[in-house]
């Protein structure tokens, strides 16, 4: 946990492995608390969890998601060591699509690589 004191406020914070794969939304909440605009910094944080909770969805451990996502932002990281597992190419056109949408809500356009 890192504390954080902006504007005569003190929040306890955390750094989310997930905000790795897409500094750009976390720019954005940095962004929006240091400007004071807490409804919007509270958006990209839920369009972070939202990433995050992917995990879950696909059934593997976050850091397969982060290693999916690089890859899908052209960054070869290798593949999850076993015992965890890695994205299927079905698996991985369907996070991709998610990502979009996900990505768009936050107005953030990144292109991804063609992988499959």
């Amino acid at each position: 946990m890192i504390g954080m004191n902006i504007q005569g406020q003190t929040a306890d914070t955390h750094i989310c492995g997930i905000c790795n794969a897409v500094p750009e939304i976390s720019d954005l909440m940095y962004t929006s608390i240091v400007m004071g605009d807490m409804e919007k910094a509270v958006k990209y944080k839920s369009l972070l969890m939202k990433i995050k909770g992917l995990a879950r969805e696909f059934q593997v451990e976050g850091l397969s998601i982060v290693k999916a996502i690089l890859r899908l932002r052209g960054l070869s990281v290798g593949n999850p060591v076993p015992p965890n597992k890695g994205l299927s190419d079905n698996e991985m056109r369907k996070l991709r699509e998610i990502l979009e949408s996900i990505l768009s809500d936050a107005g953030v356009n990144i292109e991804f690589k063609r992988i499959f």
